[in-house]
């Protein structure tokens, strides 16, 4: 929701979030949950990767819809897309 979401908040408020604010806060964000977690292991049993895989694409899926729901399809919500072709 950070990354996505400071590409849609900037295509919406042009030059409200600054390039240095887009690109620092994903890696921010990973530290914070680092140090909240850090004394839990990261690595758990295969059983349980299942269910990782299904809450990291539902969060994924419910950050879109959110996103979608306050800003609308703004910036393609965050989507990396082919640029236009140049004359080459």
């Amino acid at each position: 929701m950070v990354a996505s979401g400071s590409a849609v908040v900037n295509a919406r408020y042009p030059g409200q979030v600054p390039l240095d604010a887009r690109v620092v806060s994903p890696g921010l964000m990973v530290m914070a949950v680092i140090y909240f977690m850090g004394i839990v292991s990261g690595a758990f049993p295969w059983r349980r990767v299942p269910g990782y895989l299904v809450a990291q694409v539902g969060g994924a899926v419910v950050s879109a819809l959110c996103l979608r729901a306050m800003f609308g399809n703004v910036a393609h919500l965050g989507a990396t897309l082919p640029g236009a072709a140049t004359g080459q």
